[in-house]
């Protein structure tokens, strides 16, 4: 195939692409799907290393009903990088329709021994979990803009955030506290997730559904590298 039909045939592709997000702007999920399927060198004007996607960001808010029909939402993050060759054979990933590779972040309770004896969960952190990289499996999609910065850092940000968090906080289904009088001492996955964007400076918009734990944030300093005290 010649270079001039390939990029007329990508700049057809790219605008049925616009075409559509602009049909329905309101449908993030929507825009996903596209972007897994549509995804090419021609969304970055042949130099992924220099543009952005413009059909939006790489990475999202994703959230999930917990248990049909109850309202509580479970929250993770969705990386989905613009210049996919990056990322393509790197094990933190794994490969979506059409061969297009995303990852998630996210976190959920595991059972531990505590103090010996008893019995307890605390909240451990794992790449692409079973319900987290599920993107049948939807409530809603929340692009989160990185502004400025490349894409690569904020990924790299987010992996190394993710890696330094310890997985030892006690883990509660429904956080309370968070204030002078009742200091919050347990966390869940939604905590997680808050902690972590906020963490590597992403800006997390308003969210409609009922994410138990999204307010109380894990504390940022949970994701920096432990102080140590020279001997």
């Amino acid at each position: 195939i010649s270079t001039t039909s390939l990029v007329r045939k990508n700049i057809i592709h790219y605008q049925i692409c616009l075409f559509l997000t602009e049909l329905y702007p309101e449908d993030l999920i929507f825009q996903l799907l596209l972007k897994l399927m549509l995804m090419t060198d021609a969304y970055v004007r042949n130099n992924p290393l220099k543009y952005t996607d413009p059909s939006g960001e790489a990475i999202f808010l994703k959230t999930h009903v917990v248990m049909e029909p109850a309202a509580p939402n479970h929250a993770s993050v969705v990386i989905v990088p613009n210049n996919q060759e990056a990322y393509r054979g790197d094990h933190r990933f794994i490969e979506g329709y059409n061969g297009m590779v995303y990852a998630t972040l996210g976190a959920g309770p595991v059972g531990r021994l505590f103090f010996g004896n008893n019995i307890g969960l605390v909240l451990e952190s794992d790449n692409n979990r079973e319900r987290d990289a599920d993107l049948n499996h939807v409530t809603q999609l929340y692009e989160l803009g990185i502004g400025e910065r490349a894409e690569a850092d904020v990924i790299n940000d987010l992996f190394l955030a993710d890696s330094l968090y310890r997985d030892h906080l006690q883990y509660d289904p429904f956080p309370l506290g968070n204030d002078s009088m009742v200091p919050l001492k347990n966390f869940n996955s939604n905590s997680y997730v808050r902690g972590l964007l906020a963490a590597v400076g992403i800006l997390v918009p308003e969210v409609a559904e009922n994410l138990p734990g999204f307010n109380q944030p894990v504390p940022v300093e949970e994701f920096r590298p432990r102080s140590t005290t020279p001997k």
